[in-house]
């Protein structure tokens, strides 16, 4: 989703001639802008499965601090960890001279396959800092003190004098 918003922004500008060489950065800064954005997109997704799966019922509060420090963390990683696995092997593969015009698909393959292992790992690195954040939040719960019951009121203890009743007809004289 995040390399197919930007791949469907930056194929249709060609598709449509609105591409060229004249506007070619135009449309890359266009095609990047949308992958952020799918990006984002893809990060709240999988905070939602994450939540909808390992805690149902329970709701995430992810504060701006939390959602900077994910997109300082995992903006790396990707470009790191995912894209530099593929990368390393794709490049590793010409330095040793081993991809050659007759080889190359066979070392794509091979990039691409790497690149898949490590977006998995990816995944679950932001799964497990969801997690981590969720239980964050439950260790500040357990730390806020908890309201003991309020007492009772006071009962009255005012004591009334009884007053004297005249006897009536029904309750007769009791002598």
């Amino acid at each position: 989703e995040v390399f197919g918003g930007a791949g469907a922004i930056w194929g249709f500008s060609e598709v449509m001639t609105y591409r060229n060489a004249d506007t070619q950065t135009f449309w890359r800064y266009i095609a990047l802008i949308h992958g952020a954005i799918f990006y984002v997109r893809m990060l709240l997704q999988m905070k939602d499965y994450v939540i909808e799966v390992v805690h149902p019922g329970k709701k995430l509060e992810m504060t701006v601090q939390h959602w900077v420090r994910l997109l300082q963390i995992f903006s790396a990683k990707m470009v790191l960890e995912v894209f530099g696995g593929a990368g390393a092997i794709w490049g590793f593969s010409e330095a040793l001279s081993l991809r050659k015009p007759e080889t190359q698909e066979f070392w794509r393959l091979q990039a691409l396959v790497v690149g898949f292992i490590f977006s998995i790992r990816f995944a679950l690195q932001i799964k497990d800092y969801l997690l981590d954040v969720m239980a964050e939040e439950d260790k500040e719960e357990m730390k806020k003190p908890i309201a003991p019951p309020p007492l009772p009121t006071k009962p009255n203890l005012e004591l009334t004098p009884a007053t004297e009743t005249e006897p009536t007809e029904t309750t007769g004289l009791l002598a």
